[in-house]
């Protein structure tokens, strides 16, 4: 089976890191306050300095174990792109190991990975 996971959320520690990174915590934020902190995350190398989640690792190689195809799918907004993706990509090298990255501006988007025999870990609905 393929087996896609996410980053943000199911490997690493966005809400750490965001309150590490940034003077408000995360709860705290609506969807427009949390937008704008968006627009500076590729300038600031956010997503390249999020902390793993405590057996990240461990967690990818179990599924690879069982005889998974596994790979990263990950959102890295519409703010960037590029850059985020650089810095997520290179987040994974050296977390995870080498799994084949795939990424898209908006989570949404996500749903042109499914079909048949596919599986999608996330964080969100």
């Amino acid at each position: 089976m393929k087996v896609y996971v996410d980053m943000d959320g199911v490997v690493a520690d966005f809400v750490s890191g965001f309150n590490k990174n940034y003077p408000v915590k995360l709860e705290s934020l609506s969807k427009d306050e949390l937008r704008a902190y968006k627009k500076s995350f590729a300038e600031d190398g956010f997503f390249g300095s999020l902390p793993p989640f405590p057996g990240a690792k461990r967690f990818m190689e179990s599924l690879v174990k069982m005889g998974h195809d596994v790979e990263i799918l990950t959102a890295v907004s519409e703010h960037d792109s590029v850059e985020n993706a650089r810095q997520k990509e290179k987040w994974v090298k050296k977390h995870l190991g080498n799994y084949k990255f795939n990424w898209v501006k908006k989570a949404h988007e996500k749903a042109k990975f499914a079909g048949p025999d596919v599986m999608l870990i996330d964080d969100r609905d």
